[in-house]
């Protein structure tokens, strides 16, 4: 991305760019917004990723929301061809429950509705599943702190932490991402 050709500070040789890789890569983004999860060269790292099919579903409150709707279907979909992983949007009749029940969360809203759906009665805490409930009641902490700071958007998400009869270390298990909808 860079438009320097260089000229600035030499270009980075390959084996850089792969140790610039795998440290950006395997490493989280502020989880949790704590330190405890940023780039330490001393930290393991493992790779999490989602094992079985992605289901997820789109909620959108504020201005253009079929639009943003649309765009986000087509990017799940585009997501889906480039990865080669299954991806698709929740069925009718899982949209139409009361508690949201998909894997991966998608929410635009302004920060009143956020404080609704994510609040712990709001749809988007609810769920049959009783061990995706329990994620999704863990989660509430950050996104309240979420709420207060300035920043557009964020991600949370759930990993199994250790091997189980049910899961992989490393596999994803559901995720929640947040848009202001005041933001573009």
């Amino acid at each position: 991305m860079r438009t320097d050709r260089g000229k600035s500070e030499p270009l980075p040789d390959a084996d850089t760019l792969v140790a610039n890789f795998s440290k950006i890569g395997f490493s989280l983004e502020g989880a949790a917004w704590t330190v405890a999860n940023r780039q330490d060269d001393t930290a393991p790292r493992i790779l999490r990723r989602w094992t079985k099919p992605l289901v997820y579903q789109v909620y959108s409150f504020g201005g253009q929301d079929a639009d943003f709707v649309d765009r986000t279907n087509a990017f799940m979909d585009r997501l889906g061809r480039i990865t080669g992983h299954a991806v698709r949007a929740a069925s009718p009749s899982e949209d139409a429950s009361d508690a949201a029940e998909g894997d991966f969360l998608i929410l635009r809203a302004s920060d009143e509705v956020l404080k609704y759906m994510t609040s712990p009665n709001g749809p988007l805490i609810g769920d049959k599943d009783p061990e995706r409930r329990a994620f999704k009641q863990t989660i509430l902490d950050q996104i309240a702190e979420w709420r207060i700071r300035p920043s557009p958007c964020t991600v949370l998400f759930w990993h199994a932490q250790e091997d189980t009869d049910e899961h992989r270390r490393g596999e994803m298990l559901f995720a929640i991402s947040l848009m202001r909808v005041e933001m573009p």
